[in-house]
């Protein structure tokens, strides 16, 4: 049928499941399944997919999965370009269905090889693309992966938008800095997660790519009172949707979620004044959070702050440093907006070479609430201590006290 909508045509020849001169109000007969076979006298009650072909073709345009107005949309592409070639190869689809073959994998399978996930968020168009196969087979979890069978797809791969490539050449510039493969590192961060639960069908999907916290100089270095310029910086992104179908009471289990953010922090202390054993140093610090979800809408955190740190280098003892910082923090979404006002004082001491460090934070912030028809004010201090003693110990602790009034 043309019409029928959102479906994977089978028919490629149109005569994949012809059955010769029979027909059907002057239309050929297509027989699409083999219901029972005779074995050895037996007849076995089965089903067997009659086609001729070994895949399917997939349609060459997108299907939405989830479309959150301009904030958010995840779909499908059934086409990929893999890293390090010309062109986008078609998406194929392997689906059989043969109960009567003794191997439990063989009974039905359906794999769609070539699919990209890509994710749109906020003006970002093609935030992250993932490039895999889908797989499920009798007697095997669903999953989506690479291809064992192609040396040059092994795992699934990862594409950026063109909007993320500064940040993608800092991190790269940090990463090769310290000496390490940034390559073989970044391509190790990617997460993906299916999952199904028993009693009600569940289906999950989620993605997630995190580049962590990278430095320069690299550590211990990075408190050196004689260094000209520190800088840090990391990246995480994913995205995720979940729909389910069970019985309830509650309509709102039944709705799907679906939500992708992206999150960066950066760092960036520039000499002042030094005098050899003590430098002063500017520095700039701020985290960016967007993120939309089905639920609240699109979101928005940042943080930013600026300050000034002092590092004391010891002869013997080691390094020591004092960061003094006020910023503001920012977060929105379509429930709430909330703006804050904060002191932040840090201080650092690495002794025997770095063998030994300690970290106080002792963090000071005013917060407006806004909240449907209600104000808030919230005032909240923050206390944090950490202390690692290389391969012996390593303790982090952190309380907070707080205090709440409504103002309007």
């Amino acid at each position: 049928m043309s019409n029928f909508g959102d479906a994977v045509s089978l028919l490629k020849n149109g005569n994949e499941f012809d059955q010769g001169a029979l027909s059907d109000a002057g239309k050929k007969a297509l027989k699409l399944m083999q219901i029972n076979e005779e074995i050895a006298g037996a007849k076995k009650e089965g089903y067997k997919l009659l086609k001729k072909l070994s895949e399917f073709d997939l349609p060459t345009s997108e299907w939405e999965l989830i479309k959150l107005g301009d904030a958010l949309r995840i779909y499908l592409e059934y086409k990929a370009q893999k890293q390090g070639a010309a062109s986008a190869t078609p998406g194929k689809l392997d689906f059989d269905v043969d109960s009567f073959v003794t191997e439990t994998a063989k009974q039905w399978k359906s794999r769609m090889s070539n699919i990209g996930v890509v994710v749109d968020l906020g003006p970002i168009k093609r935030l992250m693309t993932i490039k895999g196969n889908w797989d499920s087979k009798k007697g095997a979890e669903a999953q989506y992966g690479g291809d064992p069978a192609d040396p040059t797809f092994p795992s699934p791969q990862i594409e950026f938008a063109k909007e993320l490539k500064p940040v993608i050449e800092i991190l790269q510039i940090l990463q090769d800095l310290q000496g390490e493969n940034y390559k073989n590192a970044f391509a190790r961060g990617l997460k993906l997660a299916m999952s199904n639960k028993a009693g009600t069908w569940e289906y999950k999907f989620e993605a997630s790519k995190e580049i962590p916290v990278l430095k320069f100089p690299m550590p211990p270095f990075d408190n050196d009172p004689n260094a000209p310029l520190k800088l840090q910086a990391g990246l995480k992104l994913g995205a995720y949707f979940d729909a389910a179908l069970k019985v309830t009471t509650d309509p709102k289990d039944l709705l799907p979620s679906a939500g992708a953010s992206l999150g960066f922090y950066g760092q960036l202390s520039v000499m002042c004044v030094s005098l050899s054993i003590a430098t002063v140093y500017a520095v700039g610090q701020v985290t960016l959070d967007i993120a939309a979800d089905s639920r609240v809408g699109p979101s928005l955190h940042m943080k930013f702050g600026f300050g000034a740190q002092i590092v004391v280098g010891l002869p013997v003892v080691g390094n020591v440093s004092v960061l003094y910082m006020v910023g503001v923090e920012i977060y929105t979404d379509s429930t709430q907006l909330n703006i804050s006002a904060f002191l932040l004082f840090q201080g650092h001491a690495e002794l025997i070479g770095g063998l030994v460090s300690v970290t106080i934070t002792i963090e000071a912030k005013g917060t407006v609430k806004r909240l449907n028809d209600r104000t808030d004010l919230e005032a909240q201090v923050t206390f944090g201590l950490d202390i690692s003693i290389f391969l012996v110990i390593d303790i982090s602790f952190s309380t907070s006290w707080s205090e709440q009034r409504q103002i309007a």
